[in-house]
């Protein structure tokens, strides 16, 4: 039968399971998987919320916006390309904006042009669980039309 002591210091703990003929490896492997688990959770972006980021000033200002920045690619405007391109990006704690993707592709110079303007937006109220802002997938139509 195999006495345990739990013991806080890691040096003391090593040697005791060494001796024991226990695999310490094994230990040091799931210590670091509840690790990254933990970083992984600190991480999470939730897609349903108390309370949904939102744009300063509404939804009207965000359209707004999206018309005033965006500058709509000479070549593209030349070949006569229009469309909706779908971006998605999260919206963070702070309000801040990360992650911007394009979901739905119309052109190279389309999609990048509304990349841009996302990346460029200001801060956000941000998403709510609760008492406690949480990061938000948010999915938005960024529409080019001559």
């Amino acid at each position: 039968m195999l006495n345990m002591i739990i013991e806080d210091n890691y040096k003391n703990l090593e040697s005791m399971i060494k001796r024991n003929n226990v695999e310490w490896k094994w230990w040091s492997v799931e210590r670091e998987e509840s690790q990254t688990v933990e970083k992984e959770e600190e991480q999470t972006v939730s897609s349903v919320v108390d309370e949904m980021p939102e744009f300063p000033n509404g939804d009207g200002a965000l359209m707004k916006y999206l018309q005033e920045h965006i500058n709509y690619p000479i070549a593209a405007r030349e070949n006569r390309i229009q469309g909706r391109v779908i971006v998605s990006f999260i919206v963070n704690e702070d309000g801040s904006i990360s992650d911007v993707k394009v979901k739905k592709s119309v052109d190279p110079d389309l999609d990048k042009e509304a990349v841009r303007v996302v990346q460029s937006m200001p801060n956000w109220k941000p998403g709510r669980m609760g008492e406690k802002n949480v990061r938000v997938n948010f999915t938005i139509p960024v529409t080019f039309r001559l």
